[in-house]
């Protein structure tokens, strides 16, 4: 009995995380032509330094966006 409840709570999470991932992805799209690219890729520069210098660190954070959905 416990084991179909945990897989209908990860089914709706993970549909939940379906339906936020499409919303997420739609804002981006209508939003995108204002955003400004240049700070995007500086942005995605400083996190690759950080991550260089505390490889645990990103290791726990990668790892929790991986599992976020499912808590």
């Amino acid at each position: 009995m416990s084991f179909i409840a945990i897989s209908v709570y990860v089914y709706l999470k993970w549909q939940h995380k379906k339906r936020i991932d499409r919303m997420l992805d739609e804002m981006e799209k209508s939003y995108s032509k204002f955003a400004d690219h240049k700070a995007n890729e500086r942005m995605q520069k400083r996190i690759a330094e950080y991550d260089k210098r505390h490889p645990f660190k990103a290791f726990k954070r990668k790892f929790k966006d991986k599992i976020k959905w499912l808590l």
